[in-house]
């Protein structure tokens, strides 16, 4: 967090394949939210669109982490919420905590 701030919200987008019209609804969504969310709470929500986030940059995003919160939709089985668990399961800020919906 920034000084002065509890928390910081960063939201990674990963950008889809398939289903661009579900996308581009979602993302105006998103984008709103966090218009709104920043808009009272300066620079509280880091919002990024990435096309992929390879395996060395989500090692590093889940070690900065203390809560993954996974909400995918309209997706299989993610093993997001897997990677998150070993790559803190030694880590000695705690194993974090594992939101999915």
């Amino acid at each position: 967090a920034r000084k002065g701030q509890k928390a910081v919200f960063a939201l990674y987008g990963i950008v889809p394949d398939a289903r661009p019209d579900d996308y581009h609804l979602i993302r105006r969504e998103v984008l709103a939210l966090v218009g709104r969310i920043n808009a009272s709470f300066p620079g509280a929500v880091v919002f990024e669109e990435h096309s992929e986030l390879s395996f060395e940059q989500r090692l590093v995003l889940w070690r900065v982490t203390d809560v993954l919160l996974c909400s995918s939709v309209r997706e299989g089985l993610n093993l997001l919420p897997f990677e998150y668990l070993l790559a803190r399961e030694h880590f000695p800020g705690g194993p974090g905590a594992i939101v999915v919906s």
